[in-house]
């Protein structure tokens, strides 16, 4: 199940062990805050050392039946009992296993995360039509979105939205696919975050220029017919924009 686009390991533990009754833990904002403190753990619950941890702790406090029942409790337990904010521990079903409490410590578990600085971003994202096909490009490992398709997309310099916002789209394209086009107009804006990313996002409409080549690497590279494109995983955004062209 893991192997299939977008499907993390909250996911498919929360499907397996919810719909099927498998031995799979659930880790999400109720339950991280639940098992930090139960197990008082006073790190960065955010860091990957703190995901791991928590990740391990919530596996070994499974039951070995009615595993989804158990995680649905564990869930529900953090939304209406251990809140962030004044816990009700004297209505807490584990209480007398909390280390947080017996340490007095539950209001500083878990540690808060640090405020993170975010980086403004401008990509474009080019809409290139053949007809009634557009161009998609298969992310690359490494790549944000990677496994996925997604329209040609690639950052620029703030400035290049002015002057050269034309060469930009010509040259970004061309170097990202190959494919040689010609800028058209601007469909959307879309302002969007990922990590410690705040992406404004312009896309724009483009055509090839005539006496294009055939597409080399075509497993990267692709045209699709838009009333096709529903078949295809994209990214978030590539979803988006997906949906003004079928609209």
């Amino acid at each position: 199940m893991r192997a299939l686009p977008g499907i993390g390991r909250y996911t498919a533990g929360a499907i397996l062990s919810i719909g099927l009754d498998q031995k799979l833990p659930i880790l999400e904002t109720n339950t991280i805050r639940v098992l930090s403190r139960l197990s008082g753990y006073r790190k960065e619950v955010h860091s990957t050392a703190g995901r791991e941890y928590l990740w391990s702790v919530a596996e070994k406090v499974l039951p070995n039946s009615q595993c989804g029942f158990f995680n649905q409790a564990l869930m529900e337990l953090g939304s209406e009992i251990c809140t962030p904010k004044a816990p009700a521990c004297n209505r807490c079903p584990v209480a007398q296993l909390c280390q947080a409490r017996q340490l007095n410590l539950v209001d500083k578990i878990p540690r808060p995360s640090q405020r993170t600085n975010f980086e403004d971003v401008t990509e474009l994202a080019i809409i290139v039509r053949r007809g009634a096909k557009v161009l998609l490009r298969h992310c690359q490992p490494g790549e944000r979105w990677a496994g996925l398709w997604d329209f040609p997309r690639f950052a620029v310099a703030s400035g290049q939205m002015n002057g050269q916002l034309k060469q930009s789209i010509i040259v970004g394209t061309q170097q990202l696919t190959g494919v040689k086009v010609e800028p058209g107009e601007h469909l959307v804006t879309m302002k969007h975050g990922v990590t410690r990313f705040r992406i404004t996002l312009h896309c724009y409409a483009a055509q090839t220029k005539r006496g294009a080549k055939k597409l080399q690497h075509a497993s990267k590279i692709r045209w699709v017919a838009i009333d096709s494109l529903a078949e295809y995983p994209l990214s978030t955004t590539g979803r988006k924009i997906s949906s003004l062209l079928t609209a």
